[in-house]
């Protein structure tokens, strides 16, 4: 596995780097089992790629004081794990994430930084977390862990369908200013437009071809049931941390776990094979109304069969839908 951690300032590079070796290597608690899940479910590098970490770890960690160092090295090895800095001269961390996801979309960014103002910027990157410095060890390993959850679930899905869904893989590459291609994974695009079942009344389920999604948060789930209640309108992270956390002062800790609850869902939905159900803008986060089958939207066109499955208990356990359920009322 190959770790990058890009940061201009040389004591900071170390720390995150030290953070991020430590996380690893774990300490035989829960923490450290479910931060060394990621190695676990990625290639091993070979052993003449080490890196910081011990022979037998199989994992390379690279420091790198320069983004254009970071995204040479990017170019010409598999990036799995890359925790940025954002304010850097040059190329910034923003800016360098967008490269290192052209390379490869797979490919896990984790924002560390002294800067709020940014949590933004970086979900519209489809960053995977966003940390405040000084990060602590336990951040790290959040972090680690959910990468590691995400990994496995993806190939427990790619390996249950099998060679089933061969004869529509393709590959995808990118092609480089020298004419040398990148990239090369295999991608199945007969799983990109695939429709995300979805249960409203009585409760709220959601599946994909008859199997559950699974999410790592409630908070994950929660926001998928507020993104269908809004039929494709976008919810920005402000609106969406307001309804997810009615009671909690919109803060900087608020926005950095949101960044981790959207990730679950992205995480959920690939895994599935739903990844195009969810729509992400700038600043703002919709679901793709013609890849949901909803009984609620049926119930809204005139579906005979949701009119009478409805009985007055639209999302029953989220208190915000309560102001959806006048929709229903009036359709009846």
């Amino acid at each position: 596995m190959n770790v990058i951690v890009v940061d201009d300032e040389p004591l900071a590079l170390r720390g995150i780097g030290r953070l991020v070796r430590e996380a690893l290597e774990g300490d035989g608690g829960a923490a450290g089992a479910g931060a060394n899940a990621v190695a676990d479910a990625l290639p091993a590098a070979s052993a003449a790629d080490a890196g910081m970490a011990d022979a037998g770890a199989a994992v390379d960690i690279r420091l790198f004081s320069l983004s254009r160092e970071a995204l040479a090295f990017a170019r010409e090895r598999r990036v799995d794990v890359a925790f940025l800095d954002i304010e850097m001269p040059g190329m910034g961390g923003l800016a360098l994430a967008k490269a290192l996801k052209d390379i490869d979309p797979d490919a896990h960014i984790v924002f560390v930084t002294s800067y709020e103002r940014y949590a933004v910027d970086a979900f519209s990157v489809h960053a995977t977390g966003y940390l405040l410095k000084p990060a602590r060890l336990e951040d790290v390993r959040r972090e680690l862990a959910f990468i590691g959850d995400d990994l496995r679930r993806r190939d427990a899905h790619v390996g249950a369908e099998g060679a089933s869904a061969a004869g529509s893989r393709g590959s995808w590459y990118a092609e480089g200013a020298d004419g040398r291609r990148v990239g090369g994974e295999p991608c199945d695009r007969s799983r990109k437009l695939r429709k995300v079942r979805v249960r409203t009344f009585g409760g709220f389920e959601a599946e994909v071809g008859g199997v559950p999604l699974s999410f790592k948060r409630s908070k994950s789930k929660e926001l998928l049931a507020l993104l269908i209640d809004r039929r494709g309108c976008g919810v920005t992270t402000r609106e969406a941390c307001a309804v997810l956390w009615e009671d909690a002062p919109y803060s900087a800790s608020q926005r950095s776990y949101f960044q981790n609850v959207v990730a679950d869902l992205r995480a959920a939905l690939t895994a599935a094979g739903a990844e195009a159900a969810l729509v992400r803008s700038r600043n703002s986060l919709a679901i793709d109304p013609a890849l949901i089958d909803s009984d609620s939207y049926r119930f809204l066109e005139g579906d005979p069969v949701a009119v009478n499955a409805y009985r007055g208990d639209y999302l029953p356990a989220y208190s915000w839908a309560e102001y959806s359920v006048g929709s229903f009322s009036r359709v009846r």
